[in-house]
């Protein structure tokens, strides 16, 4: 299952083990290192200080596009939120 803003896309998948696991993809074409460590901090602090927003027994991929390095890392938090919040509404993975 899947769910695409114009920020980011969220994969997600059941797994075999009882808890949330968390993948991270961003693309050389986001920006430089600097940039696309900075996302990869963001996205895996989202995901430790929000675990209850992601499925037990599921896989979560995000992938930031383009547009989210233009976005500060209050506004960064809020549209991640939004996004994954849909995407767990669509149901989990089959």
């Amino acid at each position: 299952m899947s769910a695409h803003s114009g920020f980011f896309t969220i994969l997600y998948q059941r797994n075999t083990h009882d808890h949330a696991r968390l993948g991270i993809t961003v693309t050389k074409k986001t920006g430089g290192a600097v940039v696309r460590n900075r996302q990869k901090r963001w996205i895996r602090e989202f995901f430790r200080l929000n675990r209850n927003f992601f499925m037990d027994g599921h896989d979560t991929v995000i992938i930031p596009g383009r547009k989210s390095v233009l976005l500060d890392h209050a506004a960064f938090n809020r549209e991640l939120k939004t996004i994954t919040m849909r995407a767990m509404k669509k149901g989990p993975g089959r």
